[in-house]
């Protein structure tokens, strides 16, 4: 009898990925995977975003969540957590990316990776709970 000691079941709502590019800011941003598995901001509906740049990423020259490439990024894939708003947010509104990783109300055929908990204004944090999923908006 095999005996095993993990169930081998991630619980952790984060994770951490290298980016693949330099990131001027993560906090907040919309967060997808490139091909090799590292972390770019999310910036096409059309593929899945995987979470949330944290944020608590601040470097040490205090170029608060700037990342380099190569470094790790730590990403919110699940629970609730703060989203950086890129349009005004109503509470309720079914979130997905704009071109610069900011969440916005999903208005197309795409990949939602948040439900907002509370309205926002545009550039401000909104509170959300991570609820990824392909959504169909005709």
């Amino acid at each position: 009898m095999a005996t095993y000691t993990t169930s081998g079941i991630q619980e952790s709502v984060t994770i951490t990925k290298p980016a693949a590019a330099d990131i001027a800011d993560v906090r907040g941003r919309a967060i997808a995977l490139d091909s090799n598995g590292n972390a770019v901001v999310a910036s096409d509906v059309t593929k899945p975003i995987i979470g949330i740049g944290l944020l608590t990423a601040n470097t040490m020259d205090g170029t608060d969540g700037a990342v380099k490439a190569g470094e790790d990024v730590d990403i919110q894939v699940k629970e609730m957590g703060y989203g950086k708003a890129g349009a005004a947010i109503t509470a309720g509104a079914q979130l997905t990316t704009d071109a610069t990783g900011n969440l916005i109300p999903a208005a197309a055929t795409g990949y939602v990776v948040a439900t907002a908990l509370e309205s926002a204004a545009s550039g401000a944090f909104v509170f959300v709970q991570i609820t990824k999923y392909h959504v169909t908006i005709a």
